[in-house]
């Protein structure tokens, strides 16, 4: 599987298929192997079950340590924002879609995974200047799977997709939907409105007042979380790697050693017909041939039946294995004859040739610097071995002053830093560890005395973070944060005294008063607001939510209240009115129906997914849920 892997074609389509799946495979390698790649962990204890998955509390806590670890999410607050709930969800709707793909024998073959395999390697050798080797290392690496586990869930994600597109293919918005959304976009209101203040905003509130308000909001006005985090920096030269000098004449053999490496491949400039079926196709060719112009070859036959494609430049492996052959041995301007391939039948014409050959050395240079380097430190098994035996000695309870001890290397330590990195003083820490911000937010997802698994640096190194003490968030001084203090509560009783003058002004309102005749009796003047649509932004002398407010009534006349800080705007839709443009263009129309065709697509999947639910007989535990997750938060809490 990995030689095919390595020399896989990149055909066009498969560019763009699914080029987000690595993202998909790493947060849900578990969908892929309900049927054993989790088995590790106790049946007898299961979160979720159903006909054709279960997921067992210690699987699912795996699962879950390691999502929280890839999202850099504090334990605590994932659980207490009902993080496990929703990935237990998520973690359960793969599992359906993958049993779905299963049942209805949607078969993806071992060239598809590898090809798409190849191309997601190959974007991060392009970030990362790192070799192919070395980024499917890191990969399964990262994932803790061999190759043949990954194949096998990149081919199961595929699937999943190929089901989705399947269920919403031809998904369409109702006309009479896109009418109506058109006249919601295009309604417009007018409003009229006064304005009221509080009469108490700057009641001035004793100490006993203050005291009493610190009590219930002190939490706000908390000191930060500080901890002190040891930290372990291992360089490929400590993990038992080599670190080799490319002098100009080392780059000068290695660029002549692999001279094929740096020569730019021949390509063909072509134009195609993607034809419906081999006689459209022979009848295009036969055409072409005559005229020399495939363009007009296929719309004699029709739109329906054949679809030309504008010249565009291909190398080899650009195309697929069966038009790639006859294309690179035609010559410039043959029009060659129909050949069926996995696209359909299609017609080519090679508008031009280009030769290929070798870069100069000076070009090439960078690429040749960097391949150097990747070859020359080719040690990625060795690293990667020392790596896994430190990931195992933490896993057995190692500190990292005792993996420091045992590699004969010392710590760093980040002294009482905050969740952003910064010191008592407020200045940012360095230590000179690299990729610091990522080694303070692992640091923070620790119990107090824990060790992360080794984070991989931009730069090289793997590093190794402890939580040697955690001091907890502390309520600061009233005297220290008074003046604070006396503002907030100057602003709650001034919005108390608003809302009770709002709801007097309403209940006068709502027996019969009217509008001008309240804000009369009260001194204000009523003003009137231009004609308003939702698309648009409020005027500049509208608080925060006027516009909003206004199209939250249902009918002329209605009342409500816009409230900001220190006043409140009684408001009354006055108008409302459809205005849609004589002349709608016609990106507006579509961008709607796209809009709403990807609404309906998306109730489409979801009933689908529902669907499963009830095929499968889904069942959760939700308490076990809560009770093993509340119980991890409040020990967080008493460690800290």
């Amino acid at each position: 599987m990995l030689s095919l892997m390595r020399s896989g074609t990149h055909s066009v389509v498969l560019k763009f298929f699914l080029f987000g799946l690595l993202l998909m495979a790493t947060v849900g390698l578990a969908v892929m192997d309900y049927q054993g790649m989790f088995r590790n962990g106790s049946h007898s204890n299961k979160v979720a079950e159903s006909k054709c998955a279960t997921i067992t509390t210690i699987e699912f806590d795996h699962l879950l340590q390691s999502a929280m670890r890839r999202e850099n999410m504090k334990q605590e607050d994932a659980y207490r924002s009902g993080y496990p709930q929703m990935f237990l969800q998520q973690e359960m709707n793969s599992r359906l879609l993958t049993c779905a793909v299963r049942d209805l024998g949607l078969y993806v073959d071992d060239f598809t995974a590898a090809k798409q395999l190849k191309t997601m390697l190959a974007s991060f050798t392009k970030q990362g200047g790192i070799t192919e080797k070395e980024a499917l290392q890191r990969l399964l690496y990262g994932l803790g799977l061999n190759e043949s586990k990954l194949v096998d869930s990149l081919k199961a994600q595929i699937g999943i997709e190929n089901l989705m597109r399947a269920l919403s293919a031809g998904a369409e918005a109702p006309q009479q939907m896109i009418d109506d959304a058109m006249k919601y976009r295009f309604e417009e209101r007018r409003g009229e409105y006064f304005t009221i203040s509080a009469d108490d905003a700057k009641a001035t509130p004793t100490d006993e007042d203050l005291k009493k308000y610190y009590s219930t909001i002190s939490k706000n006005y908390m000191m930060p979380e500080r901890r002190t985090l040891a930290v372990l920096v291992l360089d490929r030269k400590t993990l038992g790697g080599t670190d080799k000098t490319a002098t100009p004449e080392a780059l000068k053999d290695f660029y002549t050693a692999h001279l094929a490496d740096y020569s730019v491949p021949a390509k063909r400039n072509i134009s195609q017909v993607v034809a419906q079926d081999e006689a459209t196709a022979k009848t295009v060719y036969d055409a072409a041939l005559k005229s020399k112009d495939l363009k007009s070859a296929a719309n004699a036959a029709g739109k329906a039946k054949a679809t030309f494609i504008k010249p565009a430049d291909y190398g080899e492996n650009d195309l697929t294995v069966e038009a790639a052959e006859p294309a690179f041995k035609a010559n410039e301007g043959d029009v060659l004859p129909p050949v069926k391939t996995p696209l359909g039948f299609l017609v080519l014409k090679v508008e031009k040739v280009k030769a290929g050959g070798p870069r100069s050395f000076d070009d090439a240079k960078a690429d040749v610097e960097k391949d150097f380097a990747a070859t020359s430190n080719d040690d990625s098994d060795a690293l990667y071995s020392k790596a896994n035996e430190i990931d195992d000695m933490v896993a057995g309870g190692k500190s990292v002053g005792d993996v420091a001890q045992s590699l004969g290397v010392g710590e760093k330590l980040l002294e009482k830093v905050d969740a952003k990195g910064l010191n008592a003083s407020g200045a940012k820490v360095d230590a000179g560890v690299p990729a610091i911000d990522k080694v303070v937010s692992s640091g923070f997802s620790l119990a107090k005395g824990a060790v992360s698994q080794l984070i991989e640096a931009p730069t090289g190194e793997f590093l190794l973070v402890e939580a040697r003490d955690v001091f907890p968030a502390e309520e600061q001084p009233l005297d220290k944060v008074k003046a604070d203090i006396t503002k907030a509560w100057q602003t709650e009783k001034a919005a108390a005294a608003l809302d009770i003058k709002a709801a007097k002004i309403l209940e006068r309102l709502k027996m019969g008063e009217s509008f001008d005749t309240v804000a009369s009796s009260l001194g204000k003047h009523v003003e009137r607001s231009d004609l308003t649509a939702r698309r648009e932004k409020p005027d500049s002398k509208f608080p925060h939510g006027f516009v909003p407010a206004l199209f939250t009534l249902d009918k002329i006349g209605q009342v409500t209240v816009v409230p900001s800080e220190s006043s409140a705007i009684i408001l009354r839709l006055a108008d409302r009115s459809i205005n849609i443009p004589q002349q709608q263009t016609k990106e507006d129309i579509e961008s709607m129906r796209t809009m709403l065709d990807h609404s309906v697509q998306k109730d489409i999947l979801e009933q689908y997914r529902l669907n499963l639910v009830r095929k499968y007989k889904v069942k959760f535990d939700n308490a076990a849920v809560h009770d093993m997750y509340a119980a991890k938060a409040n020990s967080d809490d008493d460690a800290e």
